[in-house]
């Protein structure tokens, strides 16, 4: 899910970046998911707990049929519930319904059932005992006016003057705000079938495949179906005067894909030219990863008025059809929906990857925008020093979806571990994960994953999810280099972000130019104070920390120090009214001079000579910088204070 909302400081960020950068990223433009909801009677706080007697009892099949009106906010509706027993003696079944839908009655077959209610959950009474093993099922009829929850779980909207739509989406919490349901992170629905039936006018976009779509005099029955287990929150509709249109995506086995979309007729054209990249990513995603999981039904999108996308299982609910929410909705098919977070507290297996394969699009599909990505989201999420992607408030919605963690911080999470492992280990690991029966069609925590990742690398990464997941903040790093004749010693401090934070341990990415060629070392960082020692036949000409941005850090780097290669004096001294340095070494007629920042960037090279000893740094920031005169097999070295 992606929501709609401008955070203060993704203003103040967006602003900060250059104009240009803006045009050729203007997605960043769209709001990073912070949590726009109604407002209600429980606002962002909505408690919920999973009643303990679902373990008792395996749901296979739903049947929802419902009968509404968009320019009504009424509905009514009979659901069907087929079930298995898990335990000897199931005497009764506990279903999850908002206490402002009146249930009208529940029935097995032709026989009425007792039931109770207590708060939001009904107490259904069965006939007799079940067994393990042995099936039971029942049907509820209800009707209502669904209660303003706060969490804007089912909604009615206007999308012209005369036309009127309503939709649901129900995650985390709302899905039994209007249907009785097995509100469950424990079981999926092993099928269902979702039947709508409205005034003629109207189009209903749903789950799984279009059975039928059948105008009986002033009434329109829309009958979807969809054959693959689905959490409870994944269960749509949405209905209006939908115009559609479908496309397809072909994957690697040469299966077609259907991409169908319902529009609003005003936008018909647009999003047409606006979803033309659904395909791209399909196939792209299906390259990376595995199949798309529901390929054998469609994919889609369903347009609605809620402001960013929900990734209802085969059928994205979208506000609008920008290239990064279409990346975004599509990647939760197999990271969110196929494999469903196991709990709320865990929400980063959703938002955090299908952030980072949002991401991956940009690197695939647009250069620029991947780089920018990368500065983007580590200033966002090192805009506050605290902060775990390890949800522990799931009664808070907003810090379940809270944007810098779930979403930003996860999706960097898992690009640092990439980088942590090497491309081949870490999507080998992913590809494990989404083929991991334990988890497919299922649900899945970070242990689990972690796993996979661990079996995929052959190392364990105990230490990168304690630190990671589950720990607050990020390192502050100072880091200190020196040259010598035959090495280059880098010296690595770190401190948290977060007074008390953890000491993060992890292999830090160092790049080195040998004479034009970059060479990247990864150093492993494991102690406070560690000095690396890294022989050479030639000095390098410069070294840059972190430069593909593969660590989430603060860098405080210090000044580039310098050993000497031989006795001799260099003497060095600046004139700040021309601003130039004049450098002396006796004995020395010539040398190549270069000039370094003190983040060990060359700046400068030109030729020294003891007739011409002065070196222009006019055109250079003022501040120290390393001044290295290389002659014949002699390097000379010191460090200047240029203000």
């Amino acid at each position: 899910m992606k929501r709609a909302f401008l955070p203060l400081f993704f203003a103040l960020v967006c602003m900060a970046f250059s104009t240009t950068m803006l045009a050729q990223y203007p997605d960043l433009q769209l709001s990073r998911k912070a949590g726009f909801l109604p407002s209600g009677d429980l606002g962002l706080h909505a408690p919920f707990y999973e009643n303990s007697s679902y373990a008792d009892w395996d749901l296979t099949y739903n049947r929802i049929h419902l009968r509404i009106d968009p320019a009504v906010f009424f509905l009514s509706g009979l659901v069907d519930v087929e079930f298995v027993s898990k335990v000897p003696q199931l005497s009764s079944v506990t279903i999850d319904l908002h206490s402002a839908l009146t249930v009208k009655s529940v029935e097995s077959g032709t026989t009425p059932l007792a039931f109770t209610r207590q708060g939001h959950t009904l107490l259904i009474s069965l006939p007799s005992a079940l067994g393990v093993g042995q099936k039971g099922s029942f049907s509820i009829a209800y009707e209502g006016v669904p209660a303003n929850t706060g969490l804007g779980s089912i909604f009615q909207s206007q999308i012209d003057n005369s036309t009127m739509a309503i939709a649901t989406l129900s995650e985390p919490y709302g899905a039994r705000d209007w249907w009785p349901c097995k509100q469950s992170l424990v079981d999926k629905i092993d099928s269902i079938d979702i039947i709508v039936d409205t005034p003629s006018k109207y189009r209903t976009a749903s789950n799984g495949v279009l059975v039928s779509d059948q105008i009986n005099g002033t009434r329109r029955v829309c009958h979807w179906k969809h054959r693959h287990p689905i959490a409870a929150y994944l269960v749509f509709f949405s209905s209006t005067t939908y115009d559609s249109f479908s496309t397809y995506a072909t994957l690697g086995d040469g299966t077609k894909v259907e991409i169908l979309n319902y529009v609003y007729p005003a936008n018909s054209v647009t999003a047409r030219m606006q979803t033309a990249v659904t395909g791209d990513y399909i196939e792209f995603f299906s390259r990376k990863f595995i199949d798309y999981p529901f390929k054998n039904e469609k994919y889609g999108h369903a347009q609605f008025s809620w402001g960013g996308g929900m990734e209802h299982q085969t059928m994205s609910s979208m506000g609008g059809f920008q290239k990064n929410l279409i990346a975004h909705e599509l990647a939760h098919q197999w990271f969110g929906d196929y494999i469903t977070c196991g709990s709320w507290n865990e929400i980063w297996l959703n938002e955090g990857f299908a952030s980072y394969l949002e991401a991956l699009t940009f690197e695939e599909f647009s250069p620029d925008s991947w780089l920018q990505w990368k500065e983007y989201t580590r200033q966002y999420i090192m805009s506050e020093p605290d902060g775990a992607v390890y949800c522990n408030d799931v009664d808070n919605i907003d810090r379940i979806f809270d944007s810098r963690l779930s979403y930003d911080k996860g999706s960097y999470v898992l690009h640092m571990l990439r980088g942590q492992l090497g491309d081949s280990p870490f999507f080998d690991g992913m590809r494990r994960y989404l083929t991991d029966p334990r988890v497919t069609n299922g649900f899945a925590t970070t242990d689990l994953f972690r796993d996979n990742m661990e079996k995929a690398a052959g190392i364990s990464l105990a230490e990168f999810f304690n630190d990671w997941v589950y720990g607050e903040g990020y390192p502050e790093y100072n880091i200190q280099y020196s040259y010598f004749t035959d090495r280059l010693e880098i010296t690595v401090n770190q401190s948290p972000s977060l007074t008390g934070g953890p000491f993060f341990e992890m292999k830090l990415p160092f790049t080195l130019d040998m004479q034009g060629r970059d060479t990247t070392l990864w150093l492993d960082n494991t102690r406070q104070g560690q000095v690396f020692s890294i022989p050479y036949a030639a000095a390098p000409t410069s070294v840059t920390f972190n430069a593909e941005g593969w660590v989430l850090c603060n860098d405080e780097s210090g000044e580039v120090s310098a050993g000497y290669s031989s006795g001799t004096v260099f003497e060095a001294r600046y004139l700040p009214g021309v601003r130039q340095v004049e450098v002396l070494v006796p004995e020395v007629r010539q040398a190549d001079c270069s000039v370094y920042d003190t983040m060990g960037r060359r700046v400068k090279t030109r030729t020294w000579s003891s007739v011409s000893p002065r070196i222009d740094v006019g055109d250079l920031p003022r501040g120290t910088y390393l001044f290295v005169l290389t002659a014949g097999n002699e390097r000379y070295s010191t460090r200047v204070a240029c203000y």
